[in-house]
């Protein structure tokens, strides 16, 4: 924007200064000619332009814009243990364990449960298994390790935006937290 020579309104959005102002001068002098009434700004009365104006500012768009991003990732990458929320976040279950432990609790799952390795993922980041929801809430009361749904963007970072335990086996740091 400003290759074309616009001054920018803030650093934060893509808006280009006074171009809120400018649009919102436009929308009530359209109003007012389609009311009937003088023009706010210079007191002309005008005949109806046959249109209204909508205004959006750079920021509702950019919002708008990410959320669209959200869902198609979502839908391009989702595994086949994530569902893809209203919200445009996927969901899916964790249970939790020390990597030295994953391979053997993932194989007690797969046997146990009578599902498809798929539908099972190991998050060495976080020392937890990924698995369907069902399974989480299946499992919960049956094992003695933290088991919870997680909700995350669906970007590269995976950005943790919601945590609900689904049983009493929690971190230490999250039992002394209220």
């Amino acid at each position: 924007m400003e290759l074309r020579g616009f001054n920018l309104s803030t650093e934060i959005t893509a808006g280009a200064a006074g171009s809120a102002e400018l649009a919102i001068a436009l929308k009530q002098r359209v109003a007012a000619a389609g009311d009937g009434v003088d023009d706010p700004h210079d007191g002309k009365r005008r005949q109806h332009y046959g249109y209204h104006l909508k205004f959006c500012t750079s920021s509702y768009k950019d919002a708008g814009q990410l959320r669209a991003r959200f869902r198609r990732r979502g839908e391009v990458m989702l595994k086949p243990y994530e569902i893809l929320t209203e919200d445009d976040t996927l969901s899916y279950g964790v249970l939790f364990c020390p990597p030295e432990h994953a391979e053997d609790d993932m194989d007690e799952l797969i046997e146990k449960l009578d599902i498809d390795s798929t539908w099972l993922g190991w998050d060495a980041n976080n020392g937890r298994i990924e698995l369907p929801i069902s399974v989480a809430e299946h499992i919960a009361e049956l094992v003695e390790a933290p088991v919870a749904v997680v909700e995350v963007h669906p970007t590269f970072e995976r950005l943790e935006v919601g945590l609900i335990w689904l049983n009493e086996y929690r971190p230490i740091e999250e039992k002394i937290l209220p």
